[in-house]
């Protein structure tokens, strides 16, 4: 039976009739009553409900707002760095197609057998010729300078590749100050000491120089290129002629106090 249905003077232990599962009348003793209390009932849940909002609320915000913060994030980094991709592939690809054959040919004719730059090339790009000033870089002379005196490009059976002949300064004179002018005998041969210059000669590769912006007289070149001998870097009679004559040629020019002083100082690194 419904709450509603039964009396309100019904009681514990009474008598009722009620109708039962095929529709016929049952008596039947009332064991137990619950009655119960609409209005604390509806109190409760309009005293829960408000909480029950703002639960839902947060788990509903708990649930679907750190995932659309996350959806933002990618969609604005994400794009970019597609287009971004994209534009460089389509760079990168242009690049090969137009410069790719062209830098293919160019190192396939300027390469040799060995892979190597051929010395045609690197003297054309670095203007090596007679009589410019450059600095050594390997070597026992390595950052010392020297005058370019002779030039094989092709190269022979010994040097099968573009060398050069120089003579250069071993030792750059030392500075002389005004205090040693003074005509003295003894500061006469001060400065005449610190004057001397040690030179040195040999046959270097191209790649082992490196050409400066200076270059010395012509006359200077051909007076290094009198003192030249076939035998010269043969037979070491010959070679310390040749030194001892250069020597007197640099010595003779720096002396002088004109023309290329670039030659005779010594590279500060």
């Amino acid at each position: 039976m419904k709450a509603d249905e039964v009396p309100g003077e019904w009681i514990k232990g009474s008598t009722v009739t009620v109708l039962g599962g095929d529709g016929k009348p049952v008596h039947a003793q009332i064991v137990s009553m619950t009655m119960p209390n609409t209005a604390e009932q509806s109190e409760d849940v309009d005293a829960q409900s408000p909480q029950q909002a703002q639960q839902g609320q947060q788990e509903h915000s708990s649930h679907f707002g750190l995932p659309l913060v996350l959806w933002m994030i990618a969609v604005l980094v994400g794009i970019p760095l597609l287009v971004f991709l994209g534009l460089f592939g389509l760079w990168t690809a242009y690049i090969r197609s137009s410069n790719g054959p062209r830098f293919s040919m160019w190192l396939t004719k300027h390469m040799d057998d060995a892979g190597d730059v051929v010395s045609t090339y690197s003297r054309e790009s670095f203007s090596l010729k007679d009589g410019k000033i450059v600095v050594c870089l390997q070597g026992r002379y390595a950052g010392k300078k020297a005058v370019i005196l002779k030039t094989n490009d092709e190269g022979n059976k010994e040097r099968p590749y573009g060398h050069c002949v120089v003579a250069g300064v071993a030792k750059a004179p030392l500075p002389i100050t005004k205090a040693m002018c003074k005509a003295s005998p003894k500061m006469k041969k001060l400065v005449a000491r610190r004057s001397r210059i040690k030179t040195f000669t040999k046959i270097v590769n191209y790649t082992h120089v490196m050409p400066t912006r200076y270059s010395v007289e012509t006359t200077m070149v051909k007076t290094l290129k009198g003192h030249l001998a076939p035998d010269t870097f043969t037979d070491q009679v010959a070679k310390k002629k040749f030194l001892k004559n250069a020597r007197a040629v640099f010595e003779s020019k720096y002396k002088e106090r004109d023309g290329q002083r670039w030659l005779f100082e010594k590279l500060r690194f």
